[in-house]
């Protein structure tokens, strides 16, 4: 399933073809969340990102990823962001003030669009954001936070699944509820679990690295369903091929991201490598 959808890469192509990426992540005690998501972005095929983080990340950033074009909050409002081909938004934003106005801004770009984490928090926290939102928007909660988003507690998998793909048909958005063989819910209610992955992800920085894959693949002009369904099967994947040098006690978020190579490779001909 997962091959019929990769879209071809042009011999002849250069680093616009394969879009640019806006991230929004980080905060002074969540630095890393942004170098996971940017690193992640970057080895999942996207030409160019851009990062706006807090001011305490900046240094980290350009010393671990100097791929990456950097910029503080207060640098945002003033950006023109119609320029990007994807948003990414929430990764490590613990604190952060202005979320509404963030989000707000983002809307109106409208721009293919993944919110992780503390963006999915200001949905929960203010219905008129979650309102707004626009349609085909990826959500990716892993279930505390799906829970915190609709209000509700689920006595089991069952219920919850039924619930988030009516939720997800209402608001016409795409949900990824994280999990073991996470499910990626789509903005009609049709549900696809996915095969990779294992317990050894159940780690800090997974989601980044995760969060940072599908908006790659939107930038590069995936239909958001597709680089949802195709970001969680390589974020799984990448998993397992870790899993072979690590363990389930040691795998790190950092050991997923540097397996993507790899995982990208069982995809494509064999004989191109």
């Amino acid at each position: 399933d997962i091959k019929n959808i990769i879209l071809p890469r042009n011999k002849f192509s250069y680093k616009n073809n394969f879009g640019h990426m806006l991230l929004i992540a980080g905060s002074k005690s969540m630095c890393g969340a942004s170098i996971l998501s940017a690193k992640a972005a970057m080895r999942s095929g996207l030409g160019l990102i851009a990062v706006i983080t807090d001011t305490d990340c900046k240094a980290h950033l350009f010393s671990q990823f100097p791929e990456a074009m950097v910029n503080e909050y207060e640098e945002f409002f003033p950006l023109i962001i119609n320029k990007f081909n994807s948003i990414c938004v929430g990764s490590g934003m613990k604190g952060i003030e202005n979320m509404e106005s963030i989000l707000n801004k983002c809307y109106s770009a409208k721009i293919s669009m993944i919110l992780d984490a503390e963006a999915i928090q200001a949905l929960a926290s203010n219905p008129n954001l979650l309102k707004k939102i626009p349609a085909n928007t990826i959500l990716t909660p892993h279930i505390g936070e799906f829970e915190k988003l609709v209000n509700k507690k689920f006595e089991n998998s069952i219920d919850r699944l039924q619930f988030a793909a009516s939720f997800a048909l209402k608001h016409k958005i795409i949900i990824v509820l994280k999990g073991s063989n996470t499910c990626v819910i789509n903005s009609d209610g049709m549900q696809y679990f996915n095969t990779t992955g294992n317990q050894g992800m159940a780690t800090a920085g997974s989601g980044d690295v995760l969060a940072g894959i599908i908006g790659s693949l939107l930038a590069q002009s995936y239909q958001p369903i597709h680089a949802a369904i195709i970001g969680v099967y390589i974020h799984g994947l990448s998993g397992d091929l870790a899993l072979k040098k690590q363990s389930y006690e040691s795998m790190i978020a950092s050991d997923i991201s540097e397996n993507l190579g790899d995982a990208f490779k069982e995809l494509e001909p064999k004989e191109l490598f």
